[in-house]
C-alpha cells in the first residue's frame, strides 16, 4: 500500500492552516476584488484536485468509493443546492442571488468533496487532527495577543490600513470586541462569539487525544481543553459553552455507547436533533441561575426575538420559496452597532431565503450527515479511527447548535472538513473490502504488485 504524504496532500494541509489562521475579515484588493487566503486556497485546491484525481489511481478509487458510500448525504446536499438555485431565480434580483448561492456552496459544502479527495491519502488523514489542533493553538495565541495589547488583531499587527473592504464593516467588526469594559478577544474571526464557538467545536478532538493516546499527545489534548476554556472566558460569551457541552456529550455518546442496532441509532439521532433545538435555551437558563444574565445578553436575546418575529411575518407571504439568497439580513435583520444590520441565526436566514422547504432540506442534509458519520464510527475496528469519527459527529451536532445562535458558518466549516474525512474513510473501507474477493478469485494469498515491483505477502 502507498505510504508517505505527497505534494498534493501537503498543499491541502497548508491550505487548511491558511484557512484557519488567515483573519476572515482581512481581504487584499486584487484588481478591485477583495481576496483572502481562504478564497485563494479553496480555488487552488479545486484546480489541483482535477490533476490529483487524474494522476493518482489509488486516491481516485478511494475518493469515488467514498462518494458512493456517502450517496445519501451527498444527494441531500445536491437537493438543497438545487432548491437554493430555484429560489434564487425566483428572487427580486436573480443574478445576485445565484451568485450568493454559488459562493456559499464553493466556500462551504463543497469542502466535503474537497476534503474527501485529499484525505484519501492515509498520511494526510492521519495528520489532519494534529494540524487542526495546532491551528487552534495558533488562533488561541492570536486571541491572547489581543487580550495583552487590548487591541483588535489587525490593529495590533498594523494591518488595518492594508485591509480591503467597507470601512464601516471593518469598524463594526473591531467594535464587536470593545462593547464591554475589557476587550473581548475574537482572534482571526469576525466576532468573539464565533471564535469561542470554533474553539468549543474542536474540543472533541482534544478529548480524543486525551482518551486514545498517551504521553505527549495526551498532554496536548489536555492543554487544548484549557486553552478552549480560557478562550471562552475571554470572548465573554455564553453560547460557546453551549456548543462545547453539546460537542463533548455527543463525542462520549458515539465513542462509548453501543448504537449498532437500528432502533438505538434512530433514538440517538432523534435525541441529537431534539437536543440541537433544546440545548441553547436549556443551558442559557442554567447559566442565568448560575452566573446571571448581563445587560448585553438581555439585549441580544431581545434582538433575536425581534428577528424571529420579522422572519415569521415575512414568510407568511412566501412560505414555500422564500425570498432568495442574500435577502435575509435586509428582511429580518436588526440594525446594530455602528449602524450595521445583522441577523443572528443561520436557521432563520435559511428559512427566509429558501422558505420552509429549504429549511427542511437543510435539516435533512444535517441528519443524513450525522447518521453517516455515526455509522462510520460504529463500524470502525480501530479505536483511534472511531474516536476521530465520533469527533466528526460531535462537530456536526455542535456546529448546528451554534447555527441556531449565529448566522456565520465559520465554525460550521470545520464540521464540513471532518465530514470529508468520514467520506474518505468510507472509501478506504470499500476498497479494503474488495481485496479479499480479489484474492479469492485469484486463488492466491498475495496482493498485486505495486508500481515499485514485487509481491506483498499477507
Amino acid at each position: 500500500m502507498r505510504s508517505g504524504i505527497g505534494a498534493f496532500s501537503r498543499v491541502f494541509l497548508i491550505v487548511v492552516v491558511i484557512s484557519f489562521l488567515w483573519p476572515r475579515y482581512f481581504f487584499l484588493s486584487v484588481g478591485g476584488v477583495g481576496i483572502s487566503g481562504f478564497t485563494l486556497g479553496t480555488i487552488a485546491l479545486l484546480g489541483l484536485g482535477i490533476v490529483y484525481i487524474s494522476v493518482s489511481r489509488y486516491e481516485q478509487q478511494n475518493f469515488l468509493s467514498g462518494l458512493a458510500r456517502a450517496i445519501i448525504p451527498l444527494t441531500a446536499m445536491l437537493m438543497l443546492l438545487g432548491w437554493e438555485i430555484l429560489t434564487a431565480f425566483n428572487s427580486r434580483y436573480p443574478s445576485e442571488s445565484v451568485k450568493f448561492v454559488l459562493q456559499a456552496t464553493l466556500f462551504g459544502h463543497a469542502w466535503i468533496i474537497i476534503a474527501a479527495l485529499y484525505l484519501s491519502n492515509r498520511d494526510a488523514s492521519r495528520l489532519l487532527p494534529i494540524v487542526t489542533i495546532a491551528c487552534g493553538f495558533g488562533a488561541f495565541l492570536f486571541g491572547i495577543f489581543e487580550f495583552v495589547t487590548q487591541q483588535p488583531l489587525l490593529d495590533g499587527l498594523g494591518l488595518t490600513n492594508l485591509a480591503a473592504g467597507d470601512r464601516e464593516d471593518l469598524d463594526a467588526i473591531a467594535f464587536a470586541s470593545s462593547d464591554t469594559a475589557s476587550l473581548r478577544i475574537k482572534s482571526v474571526f469576525v466576532h468573539p462569539i464565533i471564535f469561542g464557538q470554533v474553539m468549543a467545536l474542536l474540543s472533541p478532538l482534544a478529548l480524543h487525544l486525551i482518551v486514545n493516546n498517551k504521553g505527549f499527545r495526551r498532554l496536548i489534548g489536555a492543554s487544548f481543553l484549557v486553552a478552549t476554556i480560557v478562550s471562552i472566558y475571554l470572548c465573554q460569551s455564553r453560547s460557546p459553552l453551549v456548543v462545547m457541552f453539546a460537542a463533548m456529550g455527543i463525542y462520549a455518546a458515539v465513542f462509548y455507547l453501543d448504537l449498532r442496532s437500528p432502533r438505538r441509532l434512530s433514538v440517538f439521532v432523534a435525541g441529537a436533533v431534539l437536543g440541537m433545538a433544546a440545548l441553547p435555551p436549556a443551558v442559557s437558563a442554567i447559566l442565568d441561575v448560575a452566573v446571571g444574565e448581563s445587560k448585553r445578553d438581555q439585549q441580544s436575546n431581545n434582538v433575536r426575538k425581534v428577528q424571529l418575529a420579522k422572519a415569521r411575518s415575512a414568510l407568511e407571504y412566501k412560505p414555500i420559496l422564500g425570498f432568495g439568497a442574500g435577502t435575509a439580513v435586509a428582511i429580518a435583520g436588526v440594525d446594530g452597532r455602528k449602524g450595521v444590520r445583522t441577523l443572528d441565526s443561520f436557521y432563520i436566514k435559511t428559512a427566509v431565503e429558501t422558505g420552509y422547504v429549504g429549511l427542511a432540506l437543510f435539516v435533512l442534509m444535517q441528519i443524513s450527515l450525522i447518521i453517516f458519520s455515526v455509522r462510520q464510527a460504529l463500524s470502525s475496528a480501530s479505536t483511534t479511527e472511531r474516536g476521530l469519527l465520533a469527533s466528526t459527529t460531535a462537530m456536526l451536532v455542535a456546529a448546528n447548535v451554534g447555527l441556531l445562535i449565529i448566522s456565520s458558518t465559520d465554525a460550521y466549516f470545520f464540521a464540513l472538513l471532518f465530514s470529508g474525512y468520514a467520506v474518505a474513510i468510507a472509501g478506504r473501507r470499500a476498497i479494503e473490502q474488495k481485496i479479499p474477493k480479489r484474492l479469492h478469485n485469484n486463488g492466491t494469498n498475495r496482493l498485486p504488485a505495486s508500481k515499485g515491483g514485487g509481491m506483498i505477502r499477507t
